[in-house]
């Protein structure tokens, strides 16, 4: 997070929080490693497989953040991969 970033204001990303997401975000790319995939389309991923009407709207200024994004689809995640937010 650059020194710029409005996010360093939010108590979400400060102290004992800030330690936690970065956590997460660990835990979230070593399984992504796992997966072959990365840890955006991991996400993406997940969020498409909480229901039908659930929709991910990712935002992209690159077109290869944009064909990163649709690999998503190629992504395949068990049951257990789905409790990724209860672990």
């Amino acid at each position: 997070m650059g020194y710029d970033d409005i996010r360093r204001n939010s108590p979400r990303f400060q102290g004992r929080n800030l330690q936690k997401n970065l956590q997460f975000v660990a835990q979230i790319q070593k399984i992504a490693a796992k997966k072959g995939c990365t840890a955006p389309q991991l996400a993406l991923k997940w969020i498409l497989m909480q229901g039908n009407d659930i929709v991910p709207i990712p935002g992209t200024k690159k077109r290869k953040y944009l064909e990163e994004n649709i690999g998503a689809l190629q992504v395949e995640l068990t049951n257990s991969d789905l409790k990724l937010n209860k672990n």
